[in-house]
């Protein structure tokens, strides 16, 4: 597989193609929008939670996510995976993109 990789590489640049600079994923991480959904993940978990009267371990458990990862996420201090949302969403009898909807 490696020298398959190898001969794509060598091909590619026979063509003159250039394989496009890597961006900084720190970048990414930091930019205004990523913050902005987590505050908004943050602030709907929040509200459902409050909603349905739970503590923050009745809600991790109903999501089948570890209490340190759900208290994270409600404080918009990590970043939500695809998995973690659809859990939490199936846990709550929500649409994932209501997660991220503006309140």
């Amino acid at each position: 597989m490696v020298a398959k990789k190898r001969s794509v590489a060598r091909e590619s640049e026979a063509k003159g193609l250039q394989r496009a600079p890597r961006r900084d994923r720190t970048d990414l991480r930091d930019a205004p929008a990523v913050a902005e959904l987590k505050n908004r993940i943050a602030a709907n978990l929040r509200r459902l939670r409050l909603e349905r009267g739970w503590s923050q371990e009745q809600a991790a458990n109903a999501a089948d996510i570890s209490l340190r990862v759900f208290q994270l996420l409600e404080a918009g201090r990590t970043n939500a995976t695809l998995v973690s949302i659809a859990a939490l969403a199936s846990a709550c009898e929500i649409d994932p993109a209501d997660l991220l909807a503006t309140s």
